[in-house]
């Protein structure tokens, strides 16, 4: 049974992706560059890159600059969070392989919404909205390390770290990049994509939770919560294996079973640093008697 064809044309949109058709540069009205002066037909200008619609600075754009300092909030934002809740994995595709004009890029992304949520939530519950990690925080001995200078400055390097979010952020996604890079290089679409792109998939990821759980916050203030748990391990794993599931063009099902395999071996990594910080400690204030 064929479709009719205005709807397979948004089927095979969405399946595909969607990209805007090539413009006839001799159909654009001719412009003055305001920066080198070059005269051109398009966009931007070919000599220096300034876009042709620069205009004189007013109170709105202002206003814009000062409140959005960290991204460009307009339609590249509101495009790629569009994009990443109708068709992750085929944009995450399409910004690797290297269609990227009409998308934020993702660091800058997540350095917005990780700034964002953090301010929203400090106002929304204060102190309850922040997310603190203590280490050693119920060793009875720890008044003994802390009187080694090499442990106490060790620990407390590690301690300022882990309490930046964006630090403990950026740290967790390598690692979990790490493990589905091994995870999916074995299939053939896995082969294609390295660790680099497997750590940018992973920002665009770590995005899609920030905005759920920007989604959420008026729940939890209402029901007294505290939103620092965010979403939970499952919600996370179907995000997860839906967006790779898209990225790799696989199934459902294999997609699941490899992002289980990246969770074991993200489990394996983190038990192992775990054990050697143990030992570490142990070697310093010495074995429990």
């Amino acid at each position: 049974m064929k479709l009719p064809a205005k709807i397979e044309k948004h089927y095979v949109a969405l399946v595909n992706g969607h990209h805007k058709p090539p413009v006839n540069v001799e159909d654009l009205p001719e412009a003055k560059c305001l920066n080198c002066g070059t005269e051109y037909r398009g966009n931007f200008c070919p000599n220096c890159g300034q876009s042709a619609s620069t205009k004189r600075f007013d109170l709105a754009q202002t206003l814009k600059h000062v409140l959005f300092i960290f991204t460009k909030f307009d339609d590249t934002f509101w495009h790629t969070a569009f994009e990443l809740f109708t068709r992750p994995g085929h944009m995450i595709r399409d910004y690797l392989r290297g269609h990227r004009a009409e998308y934020l890029r993702p660091l800058q992304l997540l350095i917005c919404l990780v700034t964002a949520y953090l301010i929203v939530a400090h106002l929304c519950f204060g102190e309850n909205g922040m997310v603190y990690t203590h280490l050693f925080n119920n060793v009875d001995s720890v008044d003994k390390i802390m009187q080694n200078e090499t442990a106490n400055m060790v620990i407390v390097t590690a301690e300022k770290a882990l309490n930046n979010t964006l630090v403990s952020t950026l740290l967790s996604i390598t690692l979990l990049a790490f493990c589905t890079y091994w995870s999916f290089r074995r299939i053939k679409e896995g082969k294609t994509f390295n660790f680099a792109e497997h750590f940018y998939a992973m920002i665009y990821l770590q995005s899609i939770y920030l905005i759920i759980c920007f989604l959420i916050l008026p729940y939890q203030y209402f029901a007294g919560e505290s939103p620092s748990g965010g979403l939970n391990f499952w919600a996370v794993l179907i995000i997860m294996v839906i967006v790779y599931a898209q990225l790799m063009r696989v199934s459902w099902r294999k997609s699941m079973m490899l992002c289980l395999l990246a969770y074991c071996i993200f489990a394996l990594i983190f038990i192992f640093f775990c054990g050697l910080i143990t030992g570490t400690y142990y070697a310093i204030v010495g074995a429990p008697r």
